[in-house]
Formats: structure tokens, sequence, C-alpha cells
């Protein structure tokens, strides 16, 4: 089995921007724009506080239900996502799309790009079957108003990214293809959202051995972050990831090792290391370890990776279940027996618990 976390989803914002400016007398710009800037820098906590302010002013001037809160509340939620808390973002997301709905009504372009956001939460939450229901809820809307927009190329991202992660690979390949094609027609060629699709792109073909193809998708997704972004900016760390797998998975030690530890180093310094993407990163480097036969190292990294996930995602989660698998096996290979027996038992439970919340 593999991890499910080389796809980035892509919330929706150009929607949101508009809700905003039409509900500006009842959203705190000034709140807003310091989180949108302090949010492009990187520095995600401090946003997190101006957001939580703009919807502590919404909630005192027009009460918990106000139209106002969308746009606060949704940023919000996108941003907990990145910083590796979905369930608090799916939270904010619910909330944001019962008002949005109540509001707008349920075929507005606003409420398609809150169920594109809500189906992101439920993603990233292994929450496959709901997630799926909303993005094709958000992308009906979508293609109704205007079937080439950007927001309707984030929805087939994200749709392509949940059939990436239940091995629907055809499926997943043709809305990657479709997306990148939109983002690069309606954004150019060098915005980060099309870095985006060819790193999700790229990870469904490093997943598949399709090494070749993989390559330079990554190597342009990364010069397109690169350029975007400071050197330390948490947004390239996906991209450092995804080519730092397809590395591992050429056996080119020396050249995963060093990105795993650029992305940790730049998760340190920005979001800390409680996060998704760091416990990608130590599970990967685990591999390289047990890979080159230092199988303490590795037991030690998967260990701690197991913690990060179990916190981050939850104990019933694709990522939870894999790592206790390659514990089970490293102890297996050690002869440790009823050790082995007892992570791969805790891997199988994790499994049973995922398929009954899909249900």
């Amino acid at each position: 089995m593999r991890l499910q976390t080389a796809k980035q989803i892509a919330c929706s914002a150009c929607c949101l921007a508009g809700l905003a400016a039409l509900h500006a007398e009842s959203v705190p710009q000034s709140e807003m724009a310091r989180a949108a800037v302090a949010q492009q820098q990187g520095k995600y906590r401090e946003a997190e506080g101006c957001y939580r302010q703009a919807v502590a002013r919404v909630e005192a001037a027009s009460g918990p239900e106000a139209a106002g809160l969308i746009a606060p509340l949704s940023e919000l939620g996108r941003l907990y996502l990145r910083l590796g808390s979905p369930a608090r973002a799916e939270e904010l997301h619910r909330r944001a799309l019962r008002i949005g709905e109540r509001t707008l009504g349920p075929r507005d372009a606003q409420v398609a790009a809150l169920l594109n956001n809500l189906g992101g939460a439920c993603y990233y939450r292994a929450k496959y079957a709901e997630a799926e229901s909303l993005y094709l809820r958000s992308l009906a809307i979508q293609e109704d108003i205007q079937a080439d927009a950007p927001s309707t190329a984030s929805v087939l991202n994200n749709l392509a990214a949940l059939y990436h992660s239940t091995g629907r690979f055809a499926d997943a390949e043709m809305r990657y293809r479709k997306a990148l094609e939109s983002f690069e027609r309606r954004l150019g060629p060098e915005n980060p959202e099309v870095a985006v699709v060819l790193n999700n792109l790229a990870g469904l073909y490093v997943r598949r051995s399709r090494f070749l193809k993989a390559e330079p998708l990554l190597r342009r997704s990364l010069a397109i972050h690169e350029k975007a972004w400071r050197p330390d900016h948490p947004n390239l760390v996906p991209g450092l990831c995804t080519l730092a797998e397809l590395y591992r998975d050429l056996e080119y030690y020396e050249k995963a090792g060093p990105l795993f530890e650029r992305a940790l180093a730049i998760l340190s310094r920005t979001v800390g290391l409680d996060h998704p993407e760091a416990a990608r990163a130590v599970h990967g480097l685990a591999d390289i370890h047990a890979r080159q036969g230092d199988l303490a190292k590795a037991e030690g990294l998967l260990l701690r990776s197991l913690r990060t996930w179990e916190k981050t995602l939850g104990a019933r989660h694709p990522n939870v279940a894999v790592t206790l698998q390659d514990l089970g096996r490293l102890a297996l290979v050690q002869k440790r027996r009823h050790k082995a027996q007892a992570f791969l038992e805790r891997a199988t439970a994790a499994g049973q618990g995922l398929l009954e919340q899909g249900r």
C-alpha cells in the first residue's frame, strides 16, 4: 500500500473573494486583508489570528448565522487544512456551507465553492464517499455557470486527487489533464495552481512507476513554486516530497534524502512538525533507511510518523494503516513476531474503521 498524501487539493478562493466584496459592509476588510498578506508570506499563525478576529467581529455585529461570516469562516477553514488540522477545517466549512445554502440558495456559484472546500476537508479525513458527493455537486453547479472557469478546474483537480487515492487511476489522470489544460489557458503556464496539478499528475505517475513521465512534471512544478514563493514557504513542501519519493523509488537515495530533509526544515520553521506533510517526509526517510538496512533507524522514524498521522488525521486513516503495516513488516524481518502481530492487527483495525467510515 502507498501513503495517500501525494496530492494537493485546491480550495476555492476566487468565488469567495467575490462573496467578501458582496458583503463588504459586514466583512471586516482590514483583518481579511492582513490575513491574506500573512498567508501569502507563509505566516500562517499570524493569518489565523486575523481570520479569527474577523469571525468574532462579524458574530458580535450580526450574529452567528450572518452571511458576512461565510468568507472568513471559509478562509479560516482553508488555512487549517494548510496547517494540517482537517477536523477543524471540516467544522468551519460545514458551518459556512450551512449559512451559504440558507442565504444564497443551493445553486449559487458561491455555494459551489463552499461545497468544494468542504469536500477537501472530507478528503483529507478519508471520508471519500462524502467528499466525492460534495465535489460532484460543486462540479454540476460550476459547469452550469461557467464550465471553463478556474473554479471548475479546482474541483476537477480535487476530484482527480480523490480518484487517485482510491485507485481509479484512469479517471484521475483524465481529470488532472483537464484541470491542467484549463488552468494553463485561463491563468497562464506559470501560475501556482498549474504547479499544484503538475505535482498531482506526477504523483500519479510515480505511483504507477511511470518515472520518465513524472520527473519533468515535478521539476516544472517545483520551478513554478520556487519562483512564486520564498525559499522556506510551506507551499514548496508537497513538491519536494513528491520529487523525493520519485528518487527513492528509483533508488537514488542520495538525492531523495536531502529533499525530505529540506521539506522538514521548511515545516519546522513555518507551521511546525505536527503536520501531515512532516509525517510524509519522515516516513520517506524511514523507507530509505529500511532499504539501506538500518532497521533500527527506520523503526524510530516510522513510529514518529505514526504519532503525527494519528494526531493530525486520526486513528482511522489510510496513512495510519500503511505505517502500521510497514512497522509490522519491519518487525517480521527482525524476527519479533509478537510485535509484528500487534502492529498488523492495529493496521487491520485502522483499515476496517476506514471501511465503516466510508459507508
